[in-house]
């Protein structure tokens, strides 16, 4: 019997220590998830990617807005994808927004989330300043 003590006490703390017990998305009054904003930036002119964001593992589907605010008429953003993972490692593609060269926004709902998001983007034009923001909303 204390053998099961032991090893179920060593479980635990290697939970703590490895941050499976840990996510990144705060949670409002009511005990639902807080809205997540992955990207919010003006002056994008290069391609780039967010860094990892941790999903609760109540969380198996969410709501992706994804808004361009300002934008050039010759430039463009060529792809917008979110992608998920369950290791940080080996990452696969949830949803690619349709690209844009003038203000838009879109709604796409996801199904499917793993343990972790993050955004891709790549703009291109002449002198590339954009506008736009990608915000997540879980839903259990």
């Amino acid at each position: 019997m204390n053998k099961i003590k032991i090893l179920t006490a060593i479980m635990l703390v290697m939970l703590c220590f490895t941050g499976y017990a840990q996510y990144d998305i705060p949670r409002n009054y009511k005990g639902g998830y807080e809205p997540l904003t992955l990207l919010s930036r003006s002056g994008i002119t290069t391609g780039d990617s967010t860094k990892a964001i941790g999903i609760p593992y109540d969380v198996s589907n969410g709501i992706f807005y994804f808004a361009v605010e300002e934008i050039a008429a010759s430039d463009s953003i060529k792809s917008a994808i979110i992608q998920g993972s369950a290791d940080k490692i080996n990452w696969f593609n949830l949803t690619t927004y349709t690209c844009c060269n003038a203000p838009s926004a879109q709604r796409v709902v996801v199904n499917a989330l793993d343990r972790y998001i993050r955004l891709l983007y790549n703009v291109g034009g002449p002198h590339p300043d954009i506008k736009f923001t990608v915000k997540f909303y879980p839903k259990h």
